[in-house]
């Protein structure tokens, strides 16, 4: 769950002003950075209507942060789109949705290039039990992608960029199931 939050900037702790209003949205499973994105500037422009229409009608209410429920980050940075097969493939999958177009896009290294995923999904084979696993091993090679081992599941990528080509099939590029991201 995802919410747009209007609140006082107060001195002190970033984020910790009492709330005025508060929208709240579900995420799909399939989502992806854009679709949340669109979704937030939905709920954005009704935070704010609902803001004005209260403090023109002088109703508008405030209530205290609760900062036990509060989630905090920290700045990224570029390398931090960098995929690791060593993680499970739902985390890499949805690293793969939360940085894909507009944002700059999570990667990996393929001789020695980088290489942008563009789209990805779960692995046909992601609920197989695979031993002796070699994560960011090529499993398969098809007509849509191709498939590679996570530490626990698989990966199916199907769009991909480097350089000026942009959404390119990963198959034009990754022709062997010996190869092994990076």
């Amino acid at each position: 769950m995802l919410s747009v939050t209007l609140f006082l900037i107060t001195e002190g702790d970033v984020d910790s002003g009492p709330i005025f209003i508060q929208k709240k949205i579900i995420v799909s499973d399939d989502y992806y950075s854009v679709d949340v994105f669109e979704k937030i500037i939905g709920l954005t422009v009704e935070a704010y209507l609902e803001f004005f229409d209260h403090y023109t009608m002088n109703r508008l209410k405030s209530v205290q942060q609760d900062g036990s429920k509060a989630s905090y980050t920290c700045a990224r940075h570029p390398e931090d789109g960098h995929l690791n097969f060593h993680k499970s493939s739902e985390e890499v999958y949805n690293k793969v949705r939360a940085l894909a177009d507009p944002y700059p896009g999570s990667f990996f290294y393929f001789n020695n290039n980088k290489i942008i995923v563009n789209k990805a999904e779960l692995g046909k084979k992601n609920k197989f039990n695979f031993v002796g696993l070699v994560p960011g091993r090529i499993i398969s090679i098809d007509h849509g992608g191709v498939e590679v081992l996570c530490n626990k599941g698989t990966l199916y990528i199907t769009s991909i960029s480097m350089g000026q080509n942009e959404n390119i099939n990963p198959n034009s590029l990754i022709k062997s199931i010996r190869s092994t991201l990076r």
